[in-house]
C-alpha cells in the first residue's frame, strides 16, 4: 500500500504498471483508494490481459471535499502471472517524503509511481 497527502481535490488516480506477458497475462488485481479513517472511496479491478506494458491504469471517482490523507491498496486476486506496479526507490532520496510504500520493497524511501489529478467529466 501507499499512503499520500493531497492539498487539492482530485477525481482520478493513475498507477504505472508493467506487463511483460501482454495479452497472455491472466492476473487480476484489486486497486482500492481509502481515506485516512479507513473508509473506502473507490475500488476497481485490473485485468493483466487488458493492461498495456508501462501504461497508467486510471481510476475515476467522485471527489470527496476536505480529505487530505489517503491510502492506495493493491491486492492480487488471481492468476499465475503478475503485473509489476512500478515504484521509485533510489535508496538515497525519498521522492515523496509525505507518503510511505509498504509491501513492494524493503526500501524506506520507496514510493509507488502514481499520479492524482482532476479530470473534467465529458
Amino acid at each position: 500500500s501507499q499512503t499520500f497527502k493531497a492539498d487539492k481535490d482530485f477525481s482520478t488516480i493513475a498507477l504505472q504498471v508493467s506487463n511483460p506477458e501482454g495479452e497472455f497475462n491472466d492476473s487480476v488485481y484489486r486497486v482500492s483508494l481509502y481515506e485516512q479513517s479507513g473508509k473506502l472511496i473507490k475500488t476497481e479491478k485490473i485485468k493483466g490481459c487488458e493492461t498495456t506494458d508501462y501504461a497508467f491504469f486510471t481510476m475515476d471517482f467522485e471527489s470527496v471535499a476536505g480529505i487530505t490523507d489517503y491510502e492506495i491498496r493493491v491486492i492480487k486476486e488471481s492468476g499465475e502471472h503478475d503485473l509489476i506496479f512500478l515504484y521509485y526507490d533510489t535508496g538515497h532520496y525519498d521522492v515523496y517524503p509525505d507518503g510511505k510504500l509498504t509491501g513492494l520493497t524493503q526500501g524506506e524511501m520507496a514510493d509507488l509511481a502514481f499520479r492524482v489529478y482532476w479530470r473534467e467529466e465529458e
